[in-house]
C-alpha cells in the first residue's frame, strides 16, 4: 500500500471512529438524564465522567491531529482538552465498574485492594504520562518524545490489567451469587465481559505494534462501546437483583390508594410488573430505567453482612429487604407472614 494511501486510509479511520465515539456518548449522555432518577450515586457521577471524557478525548484528538488548533489557538487547547477527557474516560470507567461490586456482594477488602489500584494508576500512570504527552507535543526532543512512546506502553498495560481484574471480580462473584438459579444471567454477562477483554487486548496490541494514530482513536470507539455494554450488563445485573432481593419482601409492604404495594421507602413492583420487567431482556427504555433506579437499594453506608441476609426463598428462610426494617417468612403451607423486625430478631 503507498504512503498516500496509508494516510487516507488513517484519515478516514480517525474521522469514522471519533464520530462513532462522540455520537456514543451523546446518546448514553441523554439516556442518563433520562434513566436516572437521582444524581447523587458513585455509579452516576462515574458514568457522567467517562461520557464527557470520551467526547473530549475524541475531540482532542482529532483537534490535534488534524492541527484545528492552528487557525485560533495553539497547541495546548487540544493538549489540555484530551487530557482532562483521557482522566475521566479510563479512570471514570475503572470507578464505574468498581462501584457495580456492592451489588454482586464483593467481600469489602477485595473492593478496598481494587480501589488502592485504581488509585495508583491515577499517580503512577496518569501523572507520568501527563507529563510526558506534554512535553513531546510541546518541547519535541529526544529525550521527551522516546519517554513518552515507553510510558504510553507501560500505562496501556496496566489500565488493561485494572479492567481485567475487575472484569474476573465480577465474574468470579457474579457466578457465586446468581451461578445455580440464573445461567441465563451469568452467560450473558459472561459473554459482555469476553466481548470487552478482546477489545482491551485488540488495543494493547495495537500499541505495541506502535501503531498510534489507529490506536487512539480505536481507544476511544473502545471506551465507548463499553459503556454501552455497562448498560447492558447492569440492567442484567439489577433485575437480578431486583427479582433476589423484591420479590420476596411484597409481604411486608402496604397496599397504596392505587392499588400498588408501597412501603415507607418508596414503591416497590407488583406481581404483573416484576414478571414483565424480568422477562425484557430486549432491554426496552422502561426496563433501564426501574433497572437503574435499583442502584439506590444499595446505599453505600450499609455493610456487606446486612446485604448478604438473604437466602434463597425456601422454607422457614426470611427475606429481608435491604431497605426495609422486616422481612417475610415462606412457611410450611407457601403462605407469607411478616417477619419481625432486625430490632427484634437481635
Amino acid at each position: 500500500m503507498s504512503d498516500a494511501a496509508s494516510d487516507s486510509t488513517q484519515i478516514y479511520f480517525q474521522i469514522v471512529a471519533g464520530a462513532i465515539a462522540i455520537y456514543n456518548s451523546i446518546e448514553v449522555l441523554i439516556m442518563m438524564f433520562k434513566v436516572f432518577q437521582k444524581y447523587n450515586s458513585l455509579y452516576f457521577w462515574a458514568v457522567l465522567a467517562t461520557t464527557l471524557g470520551i467526547a473530549l478525548f475524541a475531540i482532542g484528538f482529532l483537534d490535534l491531529f488534524f492541527k484545528l488548533y492552528e487557525e485560533s489557538s495553539n497547541i495546548l487547547r487540544p493538549l489540555i482538552v484530551l487530557t482532562i477527557g483521557w482522566y475521566g474516560m479510563v479512570t471514570g470507567f475503572a470507578v464505574t465498574l468498581y462501584s457495580r461490586l456492592a451489588i454482586i456482594r464483593v467481600p469489602n477488602f477485595i473492593q478496598t485492594y481494587i480501589r488502592n489500584f485504581i488509585i495508583y494508576n491515577v499517580v503512577f500512570s496518569h501523572f507520568p504520562t501527563t507529563v510526558f504527552t506534554f512535553g513531546a507535543n510541546i518541547v519535541g526532543s529526544e529525550f521527551w518524545v522516546h519517554g513518552y512512546s515507553i510510558i504510553e506502553k507501560i500505562q496501556m498495560t496496566m489500565f488493561c490489567v485494572q479492567e481485567i481484574i475487575l472484569g474476573v471480580v465480577y465474574l468470579i462473584y457474579i457466578q457465586k451469587k446468581f451461578g445455580s438459579r440464573l445461567k441465563s444471567l451469568v452467560s450473558h454477562t459472561i459473554g459482555a465481559n469476553i466481548v470487552v477483554l478482546v477489545l482491551d487486548i485488540s488495543m494493547l496490541i495495537i500499541e505495541y505494534c506502535n501503531l498510534y494514530k489507529y490506536q487512539i482513536m480505536l481507544k476511544v470507539l473502545v471506551y465507548s462501546i463499553k459503556l454501552k455494554f455497562e448498560f447492558y450488563i447492569l440492567t442484567l445485573l439489577t433485575e437480578a437483583s431486583r427479582d433476589d432481593s423484591i420479590v420476596g419482601n411484597r409481604g411486608a409492604s402496604n397496599v397504596g390508594s392505587n392499588g400498588r404495594k408501597s412501603s415507607n421507602n418508596g414503591p416497590l413492583l407488583m406481581d404483573d410488573d416484576v414478571r414483565r420487567s424480568s422477562a425484557s431482556h430486549k432491554r426496552s427504555l422502561n426496563v433501564i430505567v426501574e433497572s437503574v433506579r435499583l442502584m439506590h437499594f444499595f446505599p453505600q453506608g450499609q455493610s456487606q453482612q446486612e446485604r448478604s441476609q438473604r437466602p434463597d426463598p425456601q422454607e422457614g428462610t426470611v427475606l429481608v429487604n435491604p431497605q426495609l426494617d422486616g422481612g417475610t417468612l415462606v412457611g410450611k403451607n407457601g403462605g407469607r407472614v411478616a417477619a419481625s423486625s432486625s430490632s427484634e430478631r437481635n
